[in-house]
């Protein structure tokens, strides 16, 4: 048994240009003037659907503008760390700079090295280098 509130979560689920494209189109439909709804033949669906046409516009207004929020927050934590990190890597030994010159050069994401190893345990501290188990 299929409940109707899961098709509204697929709604959700859909990509911010769908919604963008959902909520134009029924801002025209509702505030398109009468002689060009008369033209393009929607002028008897508007009058009769208005109501429908005006909740689904704002809903896909809203869930594109949470979509894009949820975008745009992405990109500034983002943005945000990278700033960190390059403000840390400033401020390196340089055993701490081999060792990260090391997994550049080589392309690694992991590497291993002794528990004791100073500059890893500070790499580590520092959030740069993550330790393994």
């Amino acid at each position: 048994m299929s409940a109707w509130y899961f098709d509204w979560i697929k709604a959700i689920q859909l990509k911010a240009r769908y919604l963008f494209g959902i909520w134009i189109a029924g801002a025209l439909i509702l505030f398109s003037p009468i002689s060009l709804a008369d033209k393009m033949g929607i002028a008897n669906f508007r009058q009769t659907h208005k109501h429908w046409i005006g909740l689904a516009t704002i809903v896909a207004f809203v869930f594109w503008f949470i979509s894009i929020w949820g975008i745009f927050h992405n990109y500034r934590k983002r943005q945000k760390r990278e700033v960190d990190i390059l403000e840390k890597v400033q401020f390196l030994s340089p055993e701490e700079k081999i060792i990260l010159a090391y997994c550049v050069y080589r392309q690694q994401q992991s590497i291993s090295l002794e528990i004791t190893e100073k500059s890893a345990s500070l790499l580590s501290q520092k959030g740069l280098l993550i330790k393994g188990s």
